[in-house]
């Protein structure tokens, strides 16, 4: 038996191959990295943005104000309120509010009847495009 000549035997790629290889492998990462920051700022400007402030309960009228601004790019539906009272039992009402419409950058006041003798929270659902979204919850101030 005679050795083996490791040398003699050995094959690589060449220089100039080697190096296309690496550049289409850095090619295709940059492609992938670039359509998922794409998708994902493209995501992120659909989502509306809705706040909801200086929610004040009138005792003597039994309603609410409350101010909401659309800060998104979309027009939004308002749906319904849920009011968290401080009453006896801290029951939860809901009061549909049939639907105004706030346009994308408008901030308007809405009115919402309230059912309870001391309202403390109010959350509000929307719609914007075919999904509903809710408000982070907005304390209520009593006058």
């Amino acid at each position: 038996m005679h050795p083996v000549d490791l040398e003699e035997n050995m094959r690589a790629i060449s220089p100039i191959l080697s190096a296309v290889i690496l550049l289409l492998a850095t090619l295709a990462a940059g492609a992938i990295m670039y359509h998922y920051f794409i998708n994902t700022v493209q995501v992120m400007t659909k989502k509306p943005i809705v706040y909801g402030y200086n929610a004040e309960y009138m005792a003597d009228l039994g309603v609410i104000y409350v101010t909401i601004d659309n800060s998104g790019s979309q027009p939004v539906t308002l749906l319904n309120a849920t009011l968290f009272c401080d009453d006896a039992n801290n029951k939860q009402v809901g009061v549909t509010l049939n639907g105004p419409t706030i346009k994308a950058g408008e901030t308007r006041t809405v009115e919402i009847s309230s059912q309870c003798k001391s309202p403390r929270v109010l959350i509000i659902s929307y719609k914007a495009g075919d999904k509903i979204y809710t408000t982070d919850p907005i304390r209520i101030s009593v006058s």
